[in-house]
């Protein structure tokens, strides 16, 4: 998302202030224009919402809900995030560089990247998998009574042993540089299932149509997440392309993986001048692939720590204005013998309570939100646990009781011969 600065933009941005201003001024004008004179000396903390509940226990409720929301929804989001950076796709991605050949000769890249020394093997393929691309076309059995949409990736005979795809049955493709016709191909698990092929053995040396082409199962490999997590696995099969290929994947030996990167880049600066050199990683292409779960959580991360100090300002503020309009009432109690730590117990309850309340409503209503809306159509996702959901509970009691306890127990220590003489 870009937002860029204009007029228009800025007047949105005034527009939203004061609509906001005028609405948090608009409730207490309200309420405050309404009241009576004599019942409000009589009570003057006894505005109420409803007919038994107070507006400032309503609000404070509303507060730590949102508080409570956003902690658990940045926390649930972080935990999607890791699960899709630390899923088993089904092949290996480390220390892989995939390098966009922008037009120029497959075989001359490569020739030209075997001579750096940490590059122990290149494969060639169409496009980059497991980061949201894919290519289809339409599959039927020999006979054509069947049909059903394959993804696929065009590859060469070095691609599945350099990502480490586990081959069931059959062989790989054969050593070629150029395809002119092209022969077999390699199913994954899902396709045999789909279309009744039998066990891996039983498929291998059978015949498929792909658009025009009658090509022979060569291999089998299993199932692997040729798309993003959120899609399940179907059909696929790996095609035998070499010559149509505009990637190449550099195997990257050492540790010192951005030295070797800009061995790459000078490299392929004096191959071709003209456009700039693109690669990256797989790991860091995945990572792009699934931002939205990183973003997500910085996002709603930044909200709940604002909710978090507006609440807390809040609930401070609650917690002095009851600790001053009790303070008779907490000399008189320690007078007759109360305790400090029974004053604070006593006069915290009630906040304590409406924390109470206001997890009660975040959990399950953020947990559903997550669950049946937003990671619905996920396919592959990490279960919703008891850390996730009880973390902003431990935050927000934590945070009410240091607030509310400290007042309280600035009240409790007070003289009461000092509070009970200026009464």
């Amino acid at each position: 998302l870009h937002l860029e600065f204009d007029p228009f933009l800025l007047l949105w941005f005034v527009l939203f202030a004061l609509v906001v201003g005028v609405m948090a001024g608009f409730l207490p004008s309200v309420l405050l224009s309404k009241l009576k004179a004599i019942s409000t000396l009589k009570d003057a903390g006894g505005t109420r919402l409803f007919s038994k509940i107070g507006l400032r226990k309503v609000l404070i409720v509303i507060q730590f809900t949102l508080s409570l929301g956003f902690i658990i929804s940045a926390s649930i989001a972080f935990k999607q995030y890791k699960y899709a950076m630390n899923f088993d796709l089904g092949f290996n991605t480390e220390n892989v560089l995939n390098i966009r050949l922008q037009g120029n000769d497959v075989q001359q890249a490569q020739a030209l990247f075997e001579t750096i020394p940490e590059i122990t093997d290149i494969s060639k393929c169409t496009h980059v998998l497991s980061v949201g691309s894919r290519w289809a076309n339409e599959m039927f059995t020999d006979d054509r009574l069947d049909s059903a949409s394959i993804y696929f990736s065009g590859i060469d005979h070095k691609y599945l042993e350099l990502m480490e795809h586990k081959l069931l049955a059959g062989t790989n493709f054969p050593e070629r540089n150029k395809v002119e016709k092209e022969e077999s191909i390699i199913l994954n698990e899902a396709t045999l299932k789909r279309f009744n092929l039998g066990t891996p053995d039983e498929a291998v040396g059978k015949f498929i149509q792909l658009g025009q082409d009658r090509l022979m199962i060569r291999g089998v490999v299993e199932n692997f997440n040729y798309a993003t997590l959120e899609a399940e696995i179907e059909n696929f099969g790996f095609r035998h392309m070499p010559q149509r290929a505009n990637m190449l994947n550099l195997k990257v030996a050492g540790d010192n993986l951005l030295e070797t990167r800009k061995k790459i880049e000078a490299v392929w600066a004096e191959f071709d001048p003209v456009h700039e050199f693109e690669g990256s990683f797989y790991d860091d292409r995945l990572e792009d692939a699934y931002a939205e779960f990183s973003v997500t959580f910085t996002i709603i991360g930044f909200l709940a720590f604002l909710t978090i100090s507006i609440a807390a300002l809040g609930l401070l503020g609650m917690g002095v204005y009851t600790a001053e309009t009790k303070l008779k009432e907490i000399s008189i109690r320690k007078v007759l013998g109360a305790s400090e730590g029974h004053l604070v117990q006593l006069l915290s309850k009630s906040f304590l309570w409406l924390l109470v309340i206001a997890s009660a409503i975040a959990i399950p209503a953020t947990y559903y939100v997550f669950d049946q809306i937003i990671l619905v159509d996920n396919a592959y996702r990490d279960s919703i646990g008891v850390p996730e959901l009880t973390l902003g509970v431990i935050i927000i009691f934590t945070i009410g009781f240091i607030t509310i306890g400290s007042q309280t127990w600035k009240a409790a220590k007070s003289n009461p011969t000092q509070t009970l003489r200026a009464e």
